[in-house]
């Protein structure tokens, strides 16, 4: 119930889903390059952006 409620507030713009599909690239070329302490940047940038947005806050892109 908590998921439903939490989705049912996120809007999903083209802003949005750029800015997921450039944070998970970023994860992925991170892993790709076993850069273990820049992976774990850009998946605690992703969760904490995702967070952001689920709680009705906005994510600055070019932060």
């Amino acid at each position: 119930k908590i998921r439903m409620a939490v989705q049912s507030r996120i809007r999903v713009t083209g802003r949005n889903a750029a800015r997921v599909l450039s944070e998970h690239a970023v994860i992925l070329q991170k892993l790709a390059a076993r850069d273990v302490e820049g992976t774990r940047r850009a998946l605690d940038r992703h969760i904490g952006n995702s967070l952001e947005i689920a709680l009705g806050g906005t994510v600055d892109p070019n932060d």
